[in-house]
């Protein structure tokens, strides 16, 4: 998803070692490799008539071909990289931060309710946004919540 979000972002060179240093070292060559194929195989990305990648008209299609365990082992990876960032980015390139609340089920029903819509928002006013113009940076934005305690009896 990395590579594929890298399309929006002006200036990105889409040959193994210049995303290689774009994503700060995080993924091998052969990861990329193999991204841009599973990503070119499935024809979310395209080759244009100047042999460049771009994204495809289609929605991305392996977003909603997930299994559960693999939904599990992204999230996981998103939040490892996350904690990354923390020790490694300056507070001034991250954002970071938290609040512990006590609720009732029908208040985190709600809240879970709103996060979702929020993610939802913020991506559909990206994505038009990057209609008209690149971006400058792929950022990664997580949503948690999640139980501290057990109920009470």
């Amino acid at each position: 998803w990395a590579i594929y979000a890298l399309m929006d972002q002006k200036g990105v060179k889409f040959d193994i070692s210049s995303l290689r240093k774009t994503l700060k070292g995080r993924a091998r060559p052969d990861e990329i490799q193999k991204a841009l194929t599973l990503l070119e195989e499935s024809g979310d990305i395209v080759l244009d008539e100047a042999n460049q990648y771009k994204r495809s008209d289609k929605p991305l299609s392996s977003i909603n071909n997930l299994s559960s365990d693999k939904v599990k082992s992204l999230q996981a990876e998103l939040i490892y990289l996350g904690l990354e960032s923390l020790f490694q980015d300056s507070p001034e390139e991250r954002e970071f931060g938290s609040v512990m609340l006590t609720l009732t089920k029908q208040e985190f029903e709600k809240f879970k309710f709103e996060l979702r819509h929020l993610r939802k928002r913020f991506l559909k006013d990206t994505l038009l946004q990057r209609e008209r113009t690149p971006g400058e940076r792929v950022y990664q934005f997580n949503l948690q919540m999640f139980p501290i305690s057990d109920q009470s009896e």
